[in-house]
């Protein structure tokens, strides 16, 4: 129900129900799609307060990793800061890296 809404534009529609969905797991891929969701429709500042309610760390760096397509470095900093896995981390900052080094080059 919650992916339907999300391919429908009901994002806030589709958070209520991701909200009720027990498995965390589940519950935070279905957050993390509304979370790019948003991101894809400009509304970062509510893609951000779902991190908040988000735990699995690879849905919090595909965020992360979305936010840098788009150039909102420092968001996706915030975002990496909810992460514990340095693995992850230093993937996000190095995706940050490359991608302000390409900016340069212009």
């Amino acid at each position: 129900i919650a992916l339907t809404l999300i391919e429908k534009g009901y994002c806030d529609e589709a958070v209520k129900v991701a909200e009720k969905i027990s498995s965390f797991g589940l519950r935070d891929e279905v957050l993390r799609k509304v979370a790019i969701a948003y991101i894809e429709n400009g509304k970062i500042d509510k893609a951000l307060s779902l991190v908040e309610k988000i735990k699995t760390e690879t849905d919090l760096e595909k965020i992360a990793m979305k936010l840098i397509e788009i150039k909102k470095y420092r968001e996706a900093l915030k975002v990496a800061e909810k992460i514990k896995s340095r693995a992850i981390k230093e993937e996000i900052l190095i995706a940050i890296i490359n991608a302000l080094l390409v900016e340069l080059e212009k």
